[in-house]
């Protein structure tokens, strides 16, 4: 993509991502345990590239019109969508046949695109008419319906894609390097570019840690497998953490199951004793089926999980008021 005008649309947890107090970016949300996907995208994405035009609202997109020539090829991508390419695109030979070319990266889907500017433009101009969407509900139609409808030619790409366009995606793309063989050299290239704090992190002698991420801060004294810890989290005696997405702030107090869930921030949260929360299944929500499935559960920011409480699989638990006892709730039930 080197020398190429890139156009990279900012997102946020507007839309697909329930349980949020408030609405973030989605760039800002962590990634394997350790880093922010925003320091995933400016050492890849952004940095592969010298031509970029960060897009955060609709006026952005209007100081487009018109600085494009028609010979001129755009890449366009967007936040929700992590990329390492394993080499520069080779783009001008191949809109000699095609308007919307549309990437998979390493044989798997992504949402990178590119066209030639005189089709970016009269796109643009379609785009830019009237719309009162938000931002992120807008990039998520352009992606989703009119690019993916309208692209002419699928090309095969070497490298990786993670896509992380509601909380359920989010979940999977922390795990896949963990879960999928292909992706090891993947982590290997993250550690290698991106700087990394490992101080502070503690297990303690109960502690067991097997193919997971943990962040700075975090103390594990239970056990965890296939699973991302992001910083200032705990983990307490004979607690189990297996497939699962903890962001900070939380605490797994003793004799807690915790499987296939993603636990959103915490702030001094903590999931009361003797709890189980989720299990594996291809559960939906019966509230949000079409970004809680394939079996996650969701715990939302801050709101508190008495001791004792058993969460199925495919639920979302949202709310900040206290439960006045343990949350009992069947497979793809929510409380809110």
């Amino acid at each position: 993509m080197k020398n190429l005008p890139l156009l990279f649309f900012t997102e946020t947890t507007e839309e697909g991502f329930p349980g949020f107090l408030r609405n973030r970016k989605i760039e800002d949300l962590p990634i394997f345990g350790k880093y922010r996907i925003k320091e995933v995208h400016e050492s890849f994405t952004l940095k592969s590239n010298e031509n970029v035009f960060v897009l955060t609202d609709s006026s952005d997109l209007s100081k487009l019109i018109g600085i494009f020539n028609s010979e001129d090829v755009i890449v366009l991508a967007r936040s929700s969508n992590i990329l390492c390419l394993s080499s520069p695109l080779g783009l001008q030979q191949l809109h000699e046949d095609a308007e919307i070319i549309k990437y998979r990266v390493g044989m798997r889907p992504s949402d990178l695109y590119s066209m030639r500017g005189d089709t970016f433009n009269e796109l643009l101009r379609d785009l830019t008419e009237g719309s009162d969407k938000s931002f992120s509900t807008f990039v998520m139609e352009v992606f989703d319906k009119i690019l993916f409808y309208r692209f002419t030619k699928l090309v095969d790409i070497n490298g990786w894609s993670l896509l992380i366009r509601n909380i359920c995606e989010y979940h999977g793309a922390n795990l896949y390097p963990l879960t999928d063989p292909d992706f090891s050299p993947f982590v290997d290239v993250i550690y290698r570019n991106i700087p990394t704090l490992n101080h502070d992190i503690k297990i303690g002698r109960n502690g067991f840690v097997k193919n997971s991420f943990l962040g700075p801060g975090s103390y594990i004294d239970g056990f965890i497998l296939n699973s991302a810890i992001s910083g200032s989290v705990k983990i307490s005696k004979n607690a189990r953490v297996m497939n699962s997405v903890i962001l900070s702030g939380n605490e797994i107090e003793e004799n807690v199951l915790v499987e296939n869930t993603v636990i959103l921030d915490g702030k001094g949260r903590k999931i009361g004793k003797n709890s189980t929360v989720g299990r594996k299944s291809s559960m939906k929500n019966a509230d949000y089926p079409e970004v809680i499935k394939n079996g996650i559960t969701v715990i939302g920011e801050n709101t508190p999980v008495p001791p004792h409480s058993k969460i199925g699989s495919g639920c979302f638990v949202g709310g900040l008021n206290e439960p006045e006892g343990p949350i009992y709730l069947n497979d793809g039930e929510s409380m809110f």
